[in-house]
Formats: C-alpha cells, sequence, structure tokens
C-alpha cells in the first residue's frame, strides 16, 4: 500500500464517523487534552489548530484556553509556509474573525501579531491517522512536519480511536509525536532505553 492509498482510505474511515458522533467525541477529546495540559503544569502557550468539519473540533478548547488566559496560536498558510498568529480575545470569533484558504480551512487574519512556533510549550497536531510508535500521516503537504521538526514544544497528535492503526507508511521526512489524545485515552510516547552491551 502507498502513503496515497492509505490516505484514501482514512478519509473514508473518517466521513463515517456522524457529526453527532464527531460532537460528543470532540468534546471528550478536549477534556483529555485540558487534562494533560493540567499534568504537565508549565504550559502556558499552546498551538492550536482550526478544525474542519471532518476533523476532531476544538472550538470549545480554543475558547476555554483563552477565557483561562492561555496565549494561542494558531496557523495560517503563506507562501506555502506555515506561520502562527496569537489569537485573543478579541479575535477568538470563530465564525467570522477568520479567513478561509484554498483548502477550506479557517485562518487566523494577517491583522492579528505573528507568533513564534518555538514558543509554543505545547502543539496540537491534526491528522489522517497516526499509529502505535507515534507517527503521523498528515494530508501530504508536509506544512507541519517541515514546521514542527526542529520545535522544543511537546507534539501531541489529536484524533478519533479509529484514526490509530498498527503502523502508518511513514518516511524520515514525517515528524513523530510525543503523545496522542483520543476520546478514549492520553497515549504517552514509550520511552526507549539505550541497548546496554554485555561485557566480553
Amino acid at each position: 500500500m502507498t502513503k496515497n492509498e492509505q490516505r484514501k482510505e482514512a478519509l473514508e474511515v473518517r466521513r463515517k464517523i456522524s457529526d453527532e458522533d464527531k460532537l460528543i467525541k470532540s468534546l471528550l477529546i478536549m477534556e483529555n487534552t485540558l487534562k494533560l495540559i493540567d499534568e504537565i503544569k508549565t504550559v502556558k502557550v499552546v498551538a492550536v489548530y482550526l478544525s474542519t468539519k471532518e476533523e476532531v473540533c476544538l472550538d470549545n478548547l480554543v475558547k476555554l484556553l483563552i477565557k483561562n488566559d492561555y496565549k494561542v496560536m494558531a496557523p495560517r498558510i503563506n507562501n506555502d509556509i506555515l506561520d502562527f498568529y496569537y489569537i485573543d480575545k478579541k479575535s477568538c470569533d470563530l465564525e467570522n474573525g477568520f479567513e478561509i484558504n484554498r483548502y477550506g480551512i479557517r485562518e487566523p487574519l494577517t491583522s492579528n501579531i505573528i507568533a513564534n512556533i518555538n514558543d509554543a510549550d505545547i502543539i496540537l497536531c491534526p491528522g489522517l491517522l497516526f499509529d502505535n510508535d507515534f507517527n503521523r500521516l498528515g494530508h501530504g503537504k508536509g506544512y507541519y512536519d517541515k514546521t514542527i521538526k526542529n520545535v522544543k514544544g511537546i507534539k501531541v497528535g489529536i484524533c478519533f480511536d479509529i484514526q490509530i492503526v498498527d503502523q502508518v507508511i511513514a518516511d524520515v521526512n514525517d515528524i513523530t509525536m510525543d503523545y496522542l489524545i483520543t476520546e478514549s485515552n492520553i497515549f504517552k510516547k514509550p520511552y526507549k532505553k539505550k541497548k546496554k552491551w554485555k561485557n566480553l
């Protein structure tokens, strides 16, 4: 199976989730995300994504974070580069305070304050599929892989349970996540100890 074939299958599976189930599961994912943020304790700046109809909806999470004085940034595609902009209480109208890009995704206005992704303590990443090794399969444009490759923030894949599979077709340019959050659980990437060599 190729990456594109795996993407096609993932899109079909995700489309079968009803709007009602997406809403319920998105709220459970929001609760788990807040739980992780509380556990980490040092989180002050959160990078979010603005969901499409098919994705886990983070709108309620975004509003709650801003209301509780977290700094929140969201992505915008500028000349095929993913830039992040701060969203504040004034610009947090998730219906009208954004533009729609060529992919049908909401983006912050360029009048918002531009942010540095390296300032984000935690980065919430969308994806089509994730696997047991915390690999991520995106839509194929590579925006997130290029943007978060060398950032220090904690990378968290946000998805429905049904989007976690045994193996994602990944290559060296694909970024792995530190956590996966679904409606049922918070999965932390296991720490792999270095091999201990036996003496001769």
